[in-house]
């Protein structure tokens, strides 16, 4: 102790009936009575077996001798090895590289500042005055906005439980804004519909938004806590709360009767304009005058930190091209289960980031989703490449700009017998507004295809449904597409001709194909969609069907404005 010196290992014995701060005093002449002796001369030695302790019998006076023998001489050590040491060499010190990979999360809840589960946690937690301003907030507005009355409770009542949910509300940099609270009963291409479109992206917040909706059924809820009511009474709902199934829907009818200009908006309801939209659900808004830009920067950055990627090399693919991965056998499963890695988590995670803004991992996401049920330690180790890409491309952007005449484009491919479990083919289609990429799928076919022909003419028909609905969501919003009929595209001649009816649909080859695949058939005839062919080299879908090489990739990010 004289020299300061510490000792750190990992492998100790703590006796918790042993205190060192309330040990008299060194310079007292009281005896010296510890309870554990430690002694200061025994190894571990391979002879002995792991775990083996000191007999703690040892007489009084031999453990005073050795201690103040100690304090006189040299520090010695006050710890016992009891088992050999560690593979792994850890520092004493919180470091995340010595941190499992499915641990970090727990190691940042840890650190981070806990956001409550329930109503005592709030009330309890070092941020309490926060959080109780948050739900008396919250009740205000209810009470403002008349959203329930008391009444007697009926034989007839079940009143709904209900639960509080705490959020903290940051910015893009994850700078708190504000501590937010609610009481709950227990689709992003429109909006990249508008960013070829916009001028000015604006984001506008009505405050407690359900709450002014109102409710045409009868649903009483039973009190949340900090509300304070006789055992006899419950609330009878005028307004829709956060958590009710007809929520939403209420809150949509009663919007769309003000949806008119924003004064209007603003004169009924309470909200706050937020100036350009930067942080939309996790997504960043880039603005620059020559249109918008969407990534996903800081989200994939933290997954990849929570599943500690990011010191892998950078890969050029999401997956190995080629590959094709199989059911697992019940041995792998059990190891892999003994591991204790969250392999929902990471395609949960990864399928979010696929639908928005990274259009090149959806047919990675697609083909991991498989295995959700009995995953492996192949599959992990595939789910870990994936993010290892998108971690090393984290700046790419979604781009938009404001050029271009409004035409409706798409791209349809399907390659044949992909999967190697069930022979099903894989399609995939994308659709450009004005060559922006605004939808895209990857499927896989629901029955098997008898030739590359049928493969391609069910992709053919996905895609010609998602061009109708876009082109009739565009006619609801009032958008024109002057003269232009929606052009689709496939690099298929045989699928082409035999949608435009130049070969007979009861021949051989697909008189055993189901009707509804003829629904472009119909849509060709009627001069609702033109049909025409594109080489391979140009066709914007590729990489959706198939794991792809990185001369293909890169061709086709360059399509779809992914840079």
């Amino acid at each position: 102790m004289q020299d300061k010196r510490v000792v750190i290992s990992r492998h100790v014995k703590f006796d918790e009936t042993y205190f060192p701060s309330l040990l008299p005093s060194l310079s007292s002449t009281k005896t010296l009575n510890p309870i554990l002796p430690i002694p200061t001369n025994t190894l571990y030695s391979p002879t002995k077996p792991v775990g083996e302790v000191t007999d703690e019998n040892d007489s009084c006076s031999e453990c005073e001798e050795e201690f103040h023998g100690a304090m006189e001489e040299k520090p010695q050590r006050r710890i016992k090895i009891i088992g050999p040491r560690h593979p792994t060499l850890i520092r004493g010190d919180v470091s995340e590289e010595n941190i499992l990979p499915y641990q970090r999360r727990a190691h940042q809840t840890v650190e981070s500042s806990l956001i409550p589960n329930n109503y005592q946690q709030a009330i309890k937690s070092k941020d309490s005055d926060k959080w109780e301003e948050a739900i008396s907030r919250e009740l205000d507005n209810m009470e403002k906005l008349k959203v329930w009355t008391i009444r007697d409770r009926t034989p007839e009542d079940h009143p709904i439980t209900c639960t509080w949910v705490f959020k903290i509300k940051s910015d893009d940099e994850k700078r708190v804004i504000e501590h937010k609270a609610s009481t709950r009963s227990r689709g992003w291409i429109t909006c990249r519909l508008s960013l070829p479109l916009a001028e000015s992206f604006h984001q506008m917040d009505v405050k407690s938004a359900f709450l002014n909706a109102p409710l045409n059924e009868n649903i009483c809820l039973a009190a949340p806590e900090g509300v304070n009511i006789p055992a006899t009474k419950v609330l009878h709902l005028n307004k829709a709360i956060y958590g009710l199934k007809q929520a939403p829907l209420s809150w949509y009818n009663h919007l769309a009767t003000w949806l008119v200009s924003v004064e209007e908006i603003q004169q009924k309801f309470d909200m706050k304009d937020l100036g350009k939209a930067n942080l939309l659900l996790g997504i960043k808004i880039l603005h620059s005058k020559a249109g918008f830009s969407l990534l996903q920067e800081h989200y994939i950055k933290n997954i990849a930190v929570n599943f500690g990627i990011t010191q892998l090399a950078p890969t050029n693919t999401p997956l190995k091209p080629g590959l094709q991965l199989m059911k697992a056998s019940e041995e792998e499963i059990e190891s892999f289960q003994k591991l204790g890695f969250n392999y929902r988590s990471i395609i949960g995670a990864l399928n979010y980031i696929s639908t928005n803004t990274r259009p090149d991992i959806t047919f990675a996401i697609s083909h991991l989703s498989q295995f959700l049920e009995r995953p492996s330690l192949k599959h992990w180790l595939a789910s870990l490449q994936v993010l290892c890409y998108l971690y090393h491309t984290k700046e790419k952007t979604l781009n938009y700009y404001n050029k271009g005449k409004c035409k409706i484009i798409s791209y349809a491919d399907a390659d044949w017998g992909n999967s190697l479990i069930d022979r099903r083919s894989v399609g995939g289609y994308t659709l450009f507004l004005n060559h922006h990429l605004i939808s895209w799928r990857m499927k896989k076919q629901q029955t098997i295809s008898h030739s590359t022909t049928e493969a391609e003419y069910k992709s053919l028909s996905d895609a010609s449904k998602e061009v109708l609905w876009f082109q009739q969501l565009l006619q609801e919003i009032k958008i024109e597409v002057p003269g232009n009929i929606p052009t689709l595209y496939n690099n298929n001649k045989c699928a082409i001709n035999l949608a435009h009816s130049n070969i007979n649909h009861n021949g051989f080859k697909t008189k055993h194909m189901d009707i509804k695949f003829h629904f472009i058939w119909d849509l060709i005839k009627n001069q609702k969609l033109e049909l025409f062919y594109v080489s391979t080299h140009l066709m914007a879908a590729d990489f959706l069907t198939k794991a792809v090489w990185k001369t293909i990739l890169l061709r086709s990010k360059s399509f779809i404005n992914l840079y």
